[in-house]
């Protein structure tokens, strides 16, 4: 098991995060503390794992184009046949 971590690690880690993502668009995620807090849990407060897994998801949303999903730019079914092409997924 992991090192415990105190309530006072988890407030440090929390306002790291804050400072750290402060004005971030999300492309449709929120990136409020909820977000900072789901990620912080998955690698055990530790700041430095969780922002380079937070800033890993953000740049995949951006390259990937999920905003346009959310705004109607670019329809789910041009990503759907996009990915089935490649042999990721397939609808029945």
């Amino acid at each position: 098991m992991g090192k415990k971590v105190t309530e006072t690690d988890q407030r440090a880690s929390l306002q790291k995060m804050r400072d750290n993502f402060k004005g971030r668009e999300g492309n449709g995620m929120p990136v409020d503390d909820q977000c900072y807090l789901r990620y912080l849990k998955a690698r055990n407060y530790d700041f430095k794992k969780a922002s380079e897994m937070l800033e890993n998801t953000l740049k995949w949303r951006e390259s990937f184009g999920v905003k346009a999903l959310y705004d109607g730019s670019c329809s789910w079914d041009n990503v759907i046949q996009k990915e089935n092409v490649t042999g990721k997924c397939t609808i029945i």
